[in-house]
């Protein structure tokens, strides 16, 4: 396992959401996502997994909203330690970031051919795009 890899595993948490006619985007789904995420119990995936605290959620929600339209947007997900997290998974390569319980975030880049990037112990501001 390399330095960058996380040591616990980050859980996809597949929730049902059913579509209403009023959301047509899928940032307002993704928002959706996410408040379903904040509201997770502690111990939602086993012994020892952990909710979401609300600087995390907060924090995720920020940084989706600061997505400029024609970014793609990202898919969210949940790890055991209730990180609120986004990945990218494309052909040209992969890339993450995760809110901890205090909102502070961390960055992953993983280029097809290329080095990989990590970034940690930034706050949401400086994430958001201009």
């Amino acid at each position: 396992m390399s330095e960058h890899e996380r040591t616990t595993s980050a859980t996809d948490t597949f929730l049902p959401m059913s579509s209403s006619p009023g959301e047509k985007s899928k940032r307002a789904l993704l928002q959706r996502l996410i408040e379903q995420f904040a509201a997770i119990p502690d111990g939602w995936n086993g012994a020892g997994s952990v909710a979401p605290r609300a600087a995390s959620v907060n924090a995720a929600r920020t940084f989706l909203e600061s997505i400029p339209p024609g970014v793609a947007l990202p898919t969210p997900m949940i790890t055991e330690l209730g990180e609120m997290e986004f990945y990218w998974s494309l052909p040209t390569g992969y890339a993450d970031i995760s809110f901890d319980a205090e909102g502070i975030g961390s960055l992953f880049i993983r280029r097809m051919g290329s080095d990989e990037l990590f970034e940690e112990g930034f706050d949401q501001q400086f994430l958001r795009f201009p």
